[in-house]
């Protein structure tokens, strides 16, 4: 799914990037974020995008963009899905 993701996100900024190389910015993103060293993997995670598609060929400014948006869809859903239920319990 991940990997989907990520294919689209490519799709929708009009690139041309073949579905093995979104599975490389996946495994790299594995790989990177192994270990929790920041809240949100915020920074490891678009620095890590960001050098996956400079060595890929794409413009760092385009990188950098695409490395947020990745991380805004592969993280938003689960922020949803937490305050929604929290909601639901009574939170406020």
């Amino acid at each position: 799914c991940e990997v989907m993701a990520v294919f689209m996100v490519q799709k929708s900024f009009g690139l041309d990037f073949s579905f093995p190389q979104a599975l490389l910015v996946v495994a790299a993103l594995c790989v990177a974020t192994t270990l929790p060293l920041t809240p949100g993997r915020v920074g490891i995670f678009e620095g890590t995008v960001l050098l996956i598609y400079q060595y890929l060929g794409l413009d760092p400014s385009l990188a950098l963009a695409l490395g947020v948006v990745i991380h805004v869809v592969h993280t938003l859903p689960f922020i949803m899905v937490g305050y929604f239920n929290s909601i639901r319990l009574g939170f406020t």
